[in-house]
């Protein structure tokens, strides 16, 4: 997506559960709606390629179910900042530079 959301920890404080589906999460492909450019999550279609990669066969369940929080998070993130954007443009439509003319000669 070529930004990240910002970093609070480092990856290796974390455990090996969560750091593989950290890994795993930034391999797998983005889904998005360019015509709106929201981000709609992660593609899965190649996870099971990863599980096999990263040997985590009897993980499987922890690490998707870890995949889906941080991809819940992220398309929060992406939607929250989107729609940050939609309100300061909503609020700036309409004004000059100088601020709102309405009334006055």
């Amino acid at each position: 997506m070529g930004e990240k959301p910002p970093k609070f920890i480092k990856k290796e404080d974390l455990l090996y559960e969560a750091q593989t589906a950290l890994s795993i999460y930034e391999y797998l492909t983005d889904n998005m709606d360019h015509m709106n450019g929201r981000f709609l999550g992660k593609d899965y279609a190649t996870l099971q390629i990863f599980f096999e990669i990263f040997n985590v066969d009897d993980l499987k369940e922890e690490i998707l179910g870890l995949i889906k929080i941080i991809d819940y998070r992220v398309i929060k993130f992406y939607s929250d900042k989107l729609a940050q954007q939609a309100q300061v443009t909503a609020n700036g439509k309409g004004r000059s530079k100088e601020g709102s003319t309405r009334g006055t000669r």
